[in-house]
């Protein structure tokens, strides 16, 4: 686990603990050359959304296991924070929305295969934007992939146990960088937590905590 996401999740833990609430939002991270779910002709697992050459890496998954309730007819809200990747092997440069300029939707990429994108819909969803889509545990696609952009919510499908999360690309060997991106299951994500805020957080919890032990034992 990221040492990012340790922070987050610890400053999202004192801060419950202050308020008395439970923390009901994670912050996951989805690398540049996360696939946002895999795919194999051979055994026919997926095999009706194939995409690209597969020379990436698994998705991003979050399940009940994080915390999240992924349940059938419920919410999931899933948030871009920060972070930055890039399709062309150069210093990451676009955010959960991808390339503007490359309008990958329905069309074919360099390798002559299409993107996530093609099961996907309303369009335009550009080259790199954040994708996801809802799966069984297995890692088997339940309902339609989705575009997640910069963020959204989205309804839980019949069978679904967990969320998947990826870029949308053809050719993902050479991505470079990654988003850090927030899913809850009650509406409690931030509209942006960037590192340095999080750390910032962490410290004055534990620095809370121990102003309150101080008094406890002049008392």
């Amino acid at each position: 686990m990221k040492k990012w996401m340790l922070a987050c999740g610890l400053a999202a833990a004192i801060l419950g603990s202050a308020t008395g609430a439970s923390a009901a939002a994670i912050f996951v991270s989805v690398d540049g050359q996360a696939q946002p779910w895999l795919w194999d002709d051979g055994t026919g697992f997926n095999a009706a959304f194939e995409f690209g050459i597969q020379d990436g890496i698994g998705p991003t998954v979050v399940d009940a296991g994080d915390g999240i309730a992924v349940v059938a007819g419920s919410t999931i809200d899933v948030a871009y924070l920060a972070g930055l990747t890039d399709a062309f092997g150069n210093a990451p440069s676009v955010d959960a929305l991808g390339h503007q300029g490359f309008d990958a939707s329905s069309n074919p990429g360099s390798t002559s295969e299409v993107f996530p994108s093609f099961y996907m819909s309303p369009y335009p969803i550009y080259l790199n934007a954040l994708v996801g889509t809802f799966a069984d545990a297995l890692g088997n696609i339940v309902g339609n992939p989705f575009h997640v952009g910069l963020g959204g919510s989205f309804l839980v499908p019949v069978g679904a146990t967990q969320l998947q999360l990826g870029v949308n690309d053809d050719l993902f060997s050479d991505n470079t960088g990654s988003l850090r991106v927030c899913v809850s299951d009650s509406g409690d994500c931030p509209s942006s937590v960037p590192e340095p805020v999080s750390v910032a957080l962490l410290s004055l919890g534990f620095g809370g905590m121990a102003a309150r032990a101080v008094r406890r034992r002049r008392a």
